[in-house]
């Protein structure tokens, strides 16, 4: 499967599970879309914004959502009964897509998220454990500590 193809369509489906999480119309998000027939650079990723100029925050509040975000449009493309490829409005097509839902793919759309899910429980297991050892680091000193200053009361 063409990474491109997979690139619009999990950002789509992200647009079209965002007003059950957040009060927004379908028009106050946007995603990136790349022309298919482009010729410049463009870094692939998921990526969504306000479309009122100055952002309205929405962006803002949708960043501690975005795993969980991920997840239900997993669910939601999954779960669609539309066609196997390109999908429908209720999944992977968004009515204000600027390349007018020209490069689509379901089955891409399910990796990309699944891949990114994936990568992100890494990150945030990674995160934990740094935490954990950070805080167990933080605890050993306060334990050394102590026991000095115990040490230095009990000389005569």
């Amino acid at each position: 499967l063409p990474m491109g193809d997979g690139m619009p369509p999990p950002s789509h489906a992200i647009l079209n599970v965002l007003p059950a999480f957040m009060m927004c119309a379908d028009s106050d998000m946007a995603a990136e879309c790349d022309n298919p027939y482009d010729t410049r650079y463009r870094p692939e990723r998921l990526l969504i914004y306000d479309t009122h100029p100055g952002g309205i925050g929405l962006a803002d509040q949708a960043a501690p959502l975005f795993v969980t975000l991920m997840e239900r449009a997993v669910q939601l493309i999954r779960s669609c009964g539309c066609g196997p490829d390109t999908g429908c409005p209720a999944c992977v097509q968004h009515m204000h897509c600027n390349e007018y839902n020209a490069v689509l793919s379901k089955a891409s759309a399910i990796i990309v998220l699944e891949h990114t899910l994936a990568a992100e429980g890494e990150r945030a297991a990674a995160a934990a454990a740094h935490a954990a050892r950070q805080a167990a680091d933080e605890a050993a000193r306060a334990t050394a500590v102590a026991a000095e200053a115990a040490r230095l009361q009990l000389r005569p």
